[in-house]
């Protein structure tokens, strides 16, 4: 099993090219600014189940989460978006995506995935 955080990744057909020839790959990226972000798992057991993002537009366009539930763990790959240069994103990341994204991690998945 294996996440991976592509990142600054330019050259997304190379990425998902490469993805696509396992079985058992799942990605996203981001698609509010293409090379900007994304995340991906790859695993040689099959994931009872597989879902993409928080459930948040906002968060979600920037490809940042992918969440697999096997039988006895749930694996998720994300990108945390930073501040930026001269912190212009610190009050999204900490008042809108930490608290989002531990929402998810205490709520979401234990309803998702009971």
């Amino acid at each position: 099993m294996m996440s991976l955080d592509p990142g600054q990744e330019k050259d997304i057909e190379s990425v998902k090219d490469l993805l696509e020839s396992y079985e058992n790959s799942f990605w996203t990226c981001s698609i509010s600014k293409l090379g900007y972000s994304g995340t991906a798992i790859i695993s040689r057991i099959k994931p009872i189940s597989v879902t993409y993002g928080l459930g948040i537009s906002d968060h979600d366009s920037e490809g940042c989460l992918v969440t697999a539930e096997f039988d006895s763990f749930y694996l998720l790959s994300g990108y945390v978006p930073n501040s930026g240069d001269g912190l212009k994103r610190l009050s999204y990341r900490v008042t809108q995506w930490d608290p989002s994204l531990s929402s998810y991690m205490k709520h979401s998945l234990t309803e998702l995935f009971p």
